[in-house]
Formats: C-alpha cells, sequence, structure tokens
C-alpha cells in the first residue's frame, strides 16, 4: 500500500509538475534564448522529497486533508472567474460528511455522506458544449438515493441523487477529479 501512495505522489508530481524541477529560459542581449535549471533533482533526491511529503497510512485525517488541498485550490481559482462562486469553503471531518460552502447567493451548503457516493461507477464528466456552459463533475450515488442535501441559511431547500461540481475550467476539473477519487477511497479505507 505504500509503494502505491509513493507512485500515486510521483506520478502526481510528474503531470501537475515538480516546482523546483522546472526550467526557466531567458533572453540575453543579442537577442538568443538560452535554458536555465533553477535545480536539478536526481531520482534519490525526488524520491526522498515524495517521502517527506508522504502522509502515514493510517493518518486519515491527514489523508482527508491532503485530498482536500487541490478541490479547495480548483475552486479558489474559479472564484476569479465565476460569480457564482464566492468565499467557498470545503470541509470534511473523519465522518467524512463533505461540506461545500458557498456565499455568493447566501449561506448555501451542499451536504453529503462521502460513503453514499459511488466510487467504483458512480463519475462522469458534464461537458460545457454550448456558450455559457461550464465544465462540471457528477458523482452518482450509491442506489440513486438522494443523499446530497442542499441548505440555504440552515434549512433544508432539496435533496438529489449526485453530487455537481461545476467549475471556470476543464483542467479544474481534471485536477479535483482524482482528488475526489483518493477522497472517496480514503473514506472507505480501499486506499
Amino acid at each position: 500500500m505504500k509503494l502505491q501512495h509513493l507512485l500515486f505522489a510521483a506520478m502526481f508530481f510528474l503531470v501537475w509538475g515538480f516546482p523546483s524541477c522546472q526550467s526557466h529560459s531567458s533572453e540575453n542581449p543579442s537577442g538568443q534564448t538560452q535554458e536555465e535549471n533553477t535545480e536539478e533533482l536526481t531520482g534519490k533526491d525526488l524520491l526522498q522529497s515524495l517521502r517527506e511529503q508522504a502522509v502515514a497510512e493510517d493518518d486519515k485525517p491527514g489523508r482527508i486533508e491532503q485530498a482536500l488541498k487541490p478541490i479547495r485550490e480548483e475552486y479558489a481559482k474559479s472564484e476569479k472567474v465565476l460569480a457564482s462562486l464566492k468565499d467557498v469553503k470545503v470541509e470534511m471531518g473523519e465522518d467524512c460528511i463533505l461540506h461545500i460552502y458557498n456565499h455568493a447567493r447566501g449561506r448555501e451548503e451542499v451536504r453529503v455522506d462521502a460513503l453514499k457516493l459511488d466510487v467504483e461507477g458512480g463519475f462522469s464528466l458534464i461537458p460545457d458544449l454550448n456558450p455559457g456552459d461550464l465544465p462540471g463533475l457528477r458523482i452518482r450515488t450509491i442506489g440513486g438515493e438522494s443523499a446530497v442535501e442542499f441548505y440555504r441559511d440552515g434549512k433544508l431547500t432539496g435533496t438529489q441523487d449526485a453530487l455537481e461540481i461545476y467549475m471556470a475550467e476543464r483542467s479544474n476539473i481534471e485536477r479535483i477529479t482524482p482528488a475526489l477519487v483518493q477522497l472517496l477511497r480514503v473514506c472507505r479505507d480501499l486506499d
């Protein structure tokens, strides 16, 4: 299991970039571009860095926080572009109840028990094919149960059988999808 987590982390950094491994180009006075490597990390250094950032398998709160981090970051990016998102907060405790708070139209909250979301086959992308559409992600509940609850000012206003998340860019959705899979797997002790 620890090897799987280490490999996941390594793939994550390879896909999303490891800041200290990026090379920068600069133009000298003659107009030619030259490459400069800010820092070269060897495989051994990269492995050591990943080990230092790893969260222990038995640290469920730490693993939940690790999975929530990219979700929070992508909401923060989308907030800058979308008027429908304001002061979004994403929280989850060891009870695996996911809370997404949004203050764009008052105090709104989406609440769902992550154990009721279908991690095996419930994920689907919501396309943004027409002007004005936003890219999104849909996670169905197990058995179609109306377990996703919507609150406004603390009062239940509705339920549905899927968690739907919309963001400004498809890249935001692409980044949160593996984080949500990890989050649901941690809640089910599958990782």
